[in-house]
């Protein structure tokens, strides 16, 4: 990834269109369209192995869409990193399964969920990067944005489970997992770790 963003960023210093001041600016940024484009096909690669596409693309969207605004823990790894997402996104699909097959009561789980969850996020966030500190309006407004979002999200996923489609499973508990990563992010900055 690194060595694909840095031959990206050659190819434009070489046509004259990067001031040399700037060039690790755009290799950081090549790095997260990188990194992005990766995240992506991996998820729709699971997606189509476990015959699980949509659950994992509405893991992706919602991740993604709320993650943004409302922090949490980042690993410095690359690697890491990865694995994280993909351990989080097994289990986001495992337990999809569990509560579709073993819950007698579906809607009011999701519901409980969704309650916990949009609580958590208006409480804590924005979880801040130790990279990128907030001023108090942007925390204020980033907590107003993962607030919304996970909110329409929540709405979204109950709506669906009401119907009987089984992806609203898996959007409550995305925004769940996403709350989870907020709190390892919080516990990991108390502690005074710095790759969040």
């Amino acid at each position: 990834m690194f060595s694909l963003s840095k031959k990206l960023t050659d190819c434009y210093v070489k046509r004259n269109d990067v001031e040399p001041e700037k060039i690790q600016i755009y290799e950081y940024g090549f790095k997260l369209i990188v990194s992005d484009i990766i995240n992506f096909l991996i998820v729709l690669g699971i997606g189509l192995f476990c015959e699980k596409l949509w659950m994992s693309v509405s893991f992706l969207v919602v991740l993604c869409s709320i993650r943004v605004y409302s922090g949490g823990y980042h690993s410095k790894s690359f690697i890491v990193c990865r694995l994280s997402m993909i351990a989080t996104l097994f289990c986001v699909l495992f337990l999809t399964n569990i509560i579709d097959q073993c819950v007698n009561n579906i809607l009011d789980t999701v519901l409980l969920i969704n309650l916990f969850s949009i609580l958590s996020i208006i409480i804590y966030s924005p979880v801040e990067h130790s990279n990128k500190p907030l001023n108090a309006r942007q925390k204020k407004a980033n907590k107003n944005k993962a607030s919304i979002i996970s909110s329409i999200f929540a709405v979204m996923s109950i709506c669906m489970v009401d119907r009987g489609i089984k992806e609203g499973i898996t959007i409550s508990l995305t925004i769940l997992a996403v709350n989870i990563l907020m709190f390892i992010g919080i516990i990991v900055r108390k502690r005074g770790e710095k790759n969040v």
